[in-house]
Order: C-alpha cells, then sequence, then structure tokens
C-alpha cells in the first residue's frame, strides 16, 4: 500500500520529510504557489517507477512537483477509486515523472498526483482549502507534510469541495411522466438520469407519478446516503457506503441527487448539494486549536410541490503524527440536509436524503487527546516516526 502503515508491503522510509523548505506560515486560501505544493492529473501502472501527469497548478518543477517533493498519488473517481500511495520524485522529463518506489496501484482516467514540500513547521492561520474544488479531473484535496509540527490556528475548509451535486433535468411544466433528474456524481463518474445510486452519489428523482415532485438522495461516505422522500412515485436511492474505517481506501463525500419538478406546474426541483473534500495531514507534531471541516453541502429547497435536493455527505479526514492534539469535536465531517418542498401535491414528504458523516482517522505513534464529530477512528502505529538515518544518502543526491 506505502501509506505509512505497519503492515505494508511497501514500506515509507521519508518520515516526515527534511524540512529543507523552511517554515510556512499560509495566511489561507488555495494552497497554489506555496513552495513545493503541485497538482496534476496522473496516469501509471503497478510496479512502474514512472507515470505521466498534465499539469493543473503548479506541478512545473518550480513551485511544485519538484525532483525531491513528496507526492500523495490518489484514484479519487474511474477505476480503482478510493485508492492512494505516497511516493518521492527522483526525476522528471516532459510529462513523465520518475519515482524513488514503484507504484502499488494502477492509476488512470479520474486519477491525480499533489506534491508537497519539505517544510520543517507550518503554521496555517485563516480559511486554507484545496488548490480548486474537484472539478471532474481532480481538485479537492488538502495535503501537507511538516517535519517538526503543524499548527493549525485558522482552519482547513474542504467543504462541498468533493462530489458536485446533481443539477440537470426535473424541468417544471413537464407534460409527460418520464422527466427524471439527474444523480449526484460519485466515484463511478459524473450522475445520469436515474434515482438509482450512482455508486457513493445519491440518485436523482425519477419521472413517474401524476403530479407531485421526488426528492433526490443523499450522498454516501461512512454510511449509506439517506433516500429522498416521495410525493408520488420514485424518490432518488441514497448513495452507497465507500472506503473503510483506516482510510487505506478513502473518498471525496458523494453527492446528492437533484429533486423532480412539477408536472403541471412551475415548480422546480431543488438542486443536489456537493460532497466534502479530503483532508491529510502529516507531522510529528500536529496542534488543532482552529478547525478542520470538510462537510457535505445542503441540498437545495425545491419550488412549490417540486422535490427537494439530496445533500451531499462529509468527506474524509486523515492525520499521521507521533504526539497529536486534536482539540475538543473542532475536526468535523458531516453530512447536509436535504432540500425541502412545499408538499402542493397533498403531502409533505418531498424532503431530499440527508447525506452521510464522513470518515476521520488518526494513526499515531506516541500519544494523542481531543474528539472529532464523528467519532475518530485511530490507531497506533509504531512506524509513524521520523525520517531514519538511512534516507539521508538519498536525499543527499536529489535536493
Amino acid at each position: 500500500m506505502r501509506q505509512w502503515r505497519s503492515d505494508d508491503s511497501s514500506l515509507w522510509k521519508e518520515g516526515f520529510g527534511r524540512g529543507k523548505d523552511g517554515d510556512l506560515n499560509y495566511g489561507g486560501g488555495g494552497l497554489g504557489g506555496v513552495a513545493g505544493f503541485g497538482i496534476a492529473t496522473f496516469s501509471g501502472s503497478s510496479g512502474s517507477f514512472q507515470g505521466t501527469f498534465n499539469d493543473v497548478g503548479y506541478f512545473n518543477g518550480g513551485s511544485g512537483g519538484r525532483i525531491g517533493d513528496i507526492v500523495l498519488i490518489h484514484q479519487t473517481q474511474g477505476s480503482g477509486a478510493g485508492n492512494w500511495e505516497l511516493n518521492l520524485i527522483t526525476n522528471r522529463s516532459g510529462s513523465t515523472v520518475y519515482f524513488k518506489y514503484p507504484l502499488q496501484n494502477n492509476y488512470s482516467t479520474g486519477a491525480q498526483i499533489i506534491s508537497t514540500g519539505h517544510h520543517k513547521n507550518a503554521t496555517l492561520s485563516g480559511t486554507t482549502t484545496p488548490y480548486t474544488a474537484w472539478n471532474g479531473s481532480c481538485g479537492g484535496i488538502v495535503f501537507l507534510f511538516a517535519k517538526e509540527t503543524i499548527t493549525i490556528n485558522g482552519s482547513i475548509n474542504a467543504s462541498g469541495m468533493g462530489f458536485r451535486g446533481g443539477a440537470g433535468g426535473g424541468a417544471s411544466g413537464h407534460s409527460n411522466n418520464d422527466v427524471k433528474s439527474q444523480q449526484g456524481e460519485g466515484y463511478p463518474g459524473i450522475g445520469n438520469y436515474l434515482n438509482l445510486s450512482n455508486g457513493n452519489g445519491g440518485g436523482g428523482s425519477d419521472g413517474s407519478g401524476a403530479d407531485g415532485g421526488n426528492s433526490g438522495g443523499g450522498g454516501g461516505n461512512a454510511n449509506n446516503g439517506g433516500n429522498g422522500g416521495a410525493g408520488q412515485g420514485s424518490a432518488g436511492i441514497g448513495g452507497s457506503a465507500v472506503g473503510n474505517s483506516g482510510l487505506t481506501s478513502m473518498f471525496l463525500g458523494g453527492a446528492g441527487g437533484k429533486g423532480r419538478g412539477e408536472k403541471n406546474g412551475t415548480g422546480v426541483g431543488g438542486v443536489g448539494g456537493s460532497g466534502g473534500g479530503i483532508i491529510f495531514l502529516l507531522a510529528k507534531n500536529i496542534s488543532i486549536t482552529g478547525s478542520i471541516v470538510t462537510t457535505g453541502s445542503n441540498g437545495s429547497n425545491g419550488n412549490g410541490s417540486a422535490g427537494g435536493g439530496g445533500a451531499g455527505a462529509g468527506g474524509s479526514v486523515l492525520l499521521k503524527g507521533q504526539y497529536v492534539n486534536l482539540g475538543s469535536n473542532i475536526i468535523t465531517s458531516l453530512g447536509g440536509v436535504g432540500g425541502t418542498a412545499g408538499g402542493g401535491d397533498g403531502t409533505t414528504n418531498q424532503t431530499g436524503g440527508a447525506g452521510s458523516v464522513g470518515r476521520i482517522h488518526l494513526d499515531y505513534s506516541k500519544s494523542y487527546s481531543g474528539s472529532t464529530n464523528p467519532t475518530l477512528d485511530v490507531r497506533q502505529d509504531l512506524t509513524i516516526k521520523p525520517l531514519n538515518t538511512g534516507s539521508a544518502m538519498f536525499y543527499s543526491q536529489f535536493i
């Protein structure tokens, strides 16, 4: 896996990095332009020491994607979605990047690579977000290493920056019963016009029923998303649960499906909410006094008797360190609330499905304190420790 766990078949030997980029004091915003940070789409084959990329932001060998940078490779959508691993860049040539370790998984369309610098200490104030929200090919992830301490005085916020809510179809004033609404986006891809779940994306409402609108299903992550309420006909099914508690398989929050509009009226179905993104921090010491938030967005309300949109699911938060202070419930990954409708057809059960909570996991080696919402999944792992001396010779060649 090479995920810095004692059960990895390919061990992570780079610790928390070298700290060569010095201290990072960041006042907020997307991480573009920060030393060592870059993002690109990616493809590569299991067992290979190389892969190809398409630069999206700063993955140009200057600001990010540099020789010697640590990278997270994540299959965000498509075949093998949820797979991820750590690696280190040893060389570059055109659109090819070379690694110290062989790839553990196959990566194809829907995969991305994110680099982070070798910071000594990182202090984040203001509101830090991913470089971009998930846009169908990349984004939605905050990834940061520090050799000594990461301090969160402000916030890291990836709320609503995961898979995108269903927004198409479900027109108002249609004269037939077959107008369907779009599913929320999930790990299989963008939503179609079905009331079935789209992986962890919630289903859109269908077009059956005489007059009233149906609502969209909520997105899934740790649990299934909630089913939408049906005025008449079938509403959207909630998105499926994905990943695992240890986040060895890690996903963006699933999106909510769109609600259906009125058949013979002017009501427009609510748009689905987007899911939360991924936040991944690694440092010898992690101290959080501000907040880490990756909640799903609420579904929007339908007009008249049109159905409400399903809500997005919470995203994923993964922390690895020796000494970790989480604070008290200031790390949150909650699902959004489904949109409502007026119930003009005689029923009020047209609320969009709720989004599932996300997942929060900590691997630590020495001690931790604090609590999260939802409840933290935690594991002690003694392999999480600073860079061993055996890696110094390697670094001297490239840094």
